[in-house]
């Protein structure tokens, strides 16, 4: 695989994230139109829509994506640990 094909692959998973973190503010359990919701992150609204995405819906989605960064770096580190033991193991038999 060539670095333009990872710079593609790369680019198209960022923005993957930066949708999916964009429709996981808009979709909750409570209705709120698309509009409203970028009303309410630009401008002042109705109090309870912005209790409810400044202190909802936005925590919940940085939540999400912090996880989901900090699982797959223990991933990395796992995988990098026991690859290199497996490796060691092998050349010591």
């Amino acid at each position: 695989m060539g670095g333009r094909d990872k710079k593609l692959i790369f680019t198209g998973l960022f923005f993957l994230i930066v949708l999916l973190f964009v429709l996981d503010i808009f979709f909750g359990s409570v209705s709120i139109r698309p509009s409203n919701v970028i009303h309410a992150l630009f401008r002042t609204t109705d109090k309870s829509l912005e209790t409810i995405i400044f202190k909802f819906r936005i925590p919940k989605a940085l939540t999400a994506l912090i996880v989901g960064i900090a699982l797959s770096l223990s991933g990395l580190q796992m995988q990098t640990v026991f690859r290199t033991l497996w490796q060691v193991h092998m050349f010591l038999e």
